[in-house]
């Protein structure tokens, strides 16, 4: 069958597509690289078999099909073959994605990559539908509104879980393995609040950064200024901060380095790496680029921890990996998600077509690490639990005996009255029933709880923050009394220099 090159119109995302097909075909079948005229041939071979494939399809298939379908199913194998992050979506989806970026879009509130054909929750989005039903990091949505996923393209999954707000969608999940279940969820408008902060101990800056939109930088800053105008009206000093980077998924690249910026004196932040050729040189120089850190570190050397998790992905992993290999800040949690490869969202004809999004360059921390499929390991291993206050019964002291002796110091006195007292307010309450909760805790129930006891990874952030405080002042103690001893000692020995003098002098005279 002749092919009509006349009625095929080849756009840029088509010969896109037909040379990434000639790079993989190319890959699999020649045992040698081939040579610039070479490649050449079989670009045009690839493109002429395309056409006639398509040709084939128009003129033989069953029922009429659109081209444009035909297209679009092309671009959409051939982008999600490359990798998990990379997909093609039209122009409805293309603007969910611009929108995703801006910090606010309707949905359930999750992030996710679409790999082997099933949806693997990267994280959950704070207060959202998802979060509600309690749905987790590493959670396997296989269906949706009870049709396979493996039937769908990432495009249609977006707008399969995307919908009017108060709109339903039932999600089939496997977790762990188990057998899959349906869970219910009432789609809502998803505004992505970038940060929030809140005031630990009196003493302790808890900053949270739940992703990286265009919102993010200045969202921090506010936060900073706010805890810090909160810490003022309770007429306490902040001693140590926490950035709170667990289960966030990324986002801009550009976003990230401001926030590292934001508590870096300078150097190296990140820098991307584009495609290398055979030779180890760089096909698009643009691809290759270095952000470093401006003067100035927000709070001013203040101590700093990192918490991280498995669910701390791409951006995330870029500010943490400049704090770590800068040792501005100790890192704690899990090791993280290991996503060390940078996408753009690339429109196709000015995005009359919609867009890809697609995988362009590796990023590397400040010490040439690549964190691709590895993630960063944090520099205090800590797994997640939940802290409980045991009970060991009434305990006895000294101030609780019979007749005991006095404090002679009425404020030390007056202090161990009130702990007898409050002691005594502790076995009333030990001695009252309370019936015991036996309902299932996710991670997400105290994850970022207001209280910090029952978030073991957050408890032991705080605690490290004080001993970082204590061993400082105990430092500078020991310092200041050290000089105070060698300064009593210089004294000492001048006043018997000046003795010894004075009798040397006796002695003189007197011969």
């Amino acid at each position: 069958m002749k092919i009509k090159f006349k009625s095929l119109v080849l756009t840029s995302a088509t010969l896109l597509a037909m040379s990434s097909f000639n790079v993989s075909y190319a890959q699999t079948k020649a045992k040698k690289p081939l040579t610039p005229i070479q490649e050449e041939q079989q670009t045009y071979e690839m493109l002429s078999l395309f056409g006639q494939v398509l040709d084939l399809v128009k003129t033989s298939y069953v029922k009429k099909v659109d081209t444009r379908i035909l297209i679009e199913g092309a671009l959409k194998g051939m982008i999600s073959a490359l990798d998990p992050h990379s997909f093609y979506v039209d122009e409805k989806s293309f603007n969910k994605v611009e929108n995703d970026a801006k910090g606010q879009f309707g949905g359930i509130g999750i992030r996710f990559i679409f790999e082997d054909k099933t949806i693997k929750v990267m994280t959950v989005m704070d207060n959202t539908p998802a979060s509600k039903v309690h749905l987790k990091s590493k959670d396997l949505i296989v269906g949706i509104d009870n049709k396979s996923v493996r039937t769908m393209e990432e495009a249609d999954i977006i707008k399969a879980m995307r919908g009017k707000a108060g709109s339903k969608v039932v999600l089939t999940v496997v977790r762990n393995n188990k057998k899959p279940f349906n869970t219910t969820l009432t789609r809502a408008i998803i505004k992505d609040y970038p940060t929030v902060s809140k005031l630990i101990d009196n003493d302790v800056a808890y900053l949270r950064i739940n992703s990286f939109n265009m919102q993010t930088k200045s969202g921090l800053d506010t936060a900073i200024k706010n805890v810090r105008k909160f810490a003022q009206t309770k007429h306490t000093k902040i001693t140590g901060y926490i950035l709170d980077l667990r289960n966030n998924p990324g986002g801009l690249v550009n976003q990230a380095v401001k926030v590292a910026d934001t508590f870096l004196d300078g150097g190296e932040i990140v820098s991307t790496r584009g495609r290398l050729d055979n030779k180890g040189k760089p096909v698009d120089q643009s691809n290759f680029m270095s952000y470093s850190a401006t003067k100035g570190d927000e709070l001013n050397g203040a101590p700093l921890i990192v918490l991280v998790n498995g669910g701390t992905a791409s951006a995330a992993e870029i500010v943490t990996g400049a704090l770590h290999d800068h040792r501005r800040a100790i890192v704690l949690g899990r090791t993280t998600f290991g996503k060390g490869i940078v996408q753009a969202t690339l429109p196709l004809l000015n995005g009359k077509y919609g867009g890809i999004r697609l995988t362009v360059s590796r990023y590397y921390t400040p010490a040439g690490s690549s964190i691709q499929q590895v993630g960063i390991t944090p520099d205090i291993m800590v797994k997640q639990a939940k802290v409980e206050e045991y009970n060991y019964g009434a305990s006895i002291h000294e101030s609780d005996l019979k007749n005991t002796i006095k404090n002679t110091n009425k404020e030390d006195q007056d202090k161990a009255d009130q702990e007898k007292a409050n002691r005594k307010k502790q076995l009333d309450k030990s001695k009252s029933t309370t019936k015991e909760d036996t309902s299932p805790v996710s991670e997400r129930d105290y994850l970022y709880d207001k209280d910090i006891n029952v978030d073991y990874q957050l408890t032991r952030s705080v605690d490290l923050i004080h001993s970082m405080k204590f061993m400082k002042d105990y430092n500078q103690k020991t310092i200041a009394m050290n000089a105070k001893k060698k300064k009593t000692l210089a004294k000492s020995k001048t006043k018997v220099n000046a003795k010894t003098n004075t009798n040397t002098k006796k002695v003189t005279r007197k011969k």
